[in-house]
């Protein structure tokens, strides 16, 4: 049980050093325009003590923000501009080999 509460105290601080981050370059804003957070609860998830609002808005927020980056990366992949067309193929050789050769050793170095 103690373990449970420290775990949630040490997320509570991790969400209010995210809102003292990022609270004033439009986070507040987004939170209420879309509707995740109404607007006399934001102070609380902005400052990590209605943890559930606090973690259920930063889901939200990353996956709205993992979607417009794959949007992005997918408009590369199409793109007809070769300076910002990103060439399948060698992408996906390249994965391929980081898969293929990912070892622990070669784990080790890059860590």
């Amino acid at each position: 049980m103690k373990r449970d509460l420290e775990s949630i105290k040490r997320k509570s601080v991790a969400l209010a050093i995210l809102g003292k981050r990022f609270g004033d370059s439009g986070l507040k804003d987004i939170f209420i325009e879309s509707q995740i957070v109404a607007e006399g609860s934001i102070s609380g998830v902005i400052d990590g003590k209605h943890y559930n609002r606090g973690v259920r808005a930063h889901k939200y927020l990353y996956e709205a923000l993992m979607r417009l980056a794959w949007a992005e990366f997918t408009r590369r992949l199409e793109s007809s501009d070769p300076n910002h067309r990103i060439p399948e193929v060698s992408f996906l050789e390249q994965v391929d080999r980081l898969a293929n050769n990912l070892k622990e050793k070669s784990l080790d170095q890059l860590l």
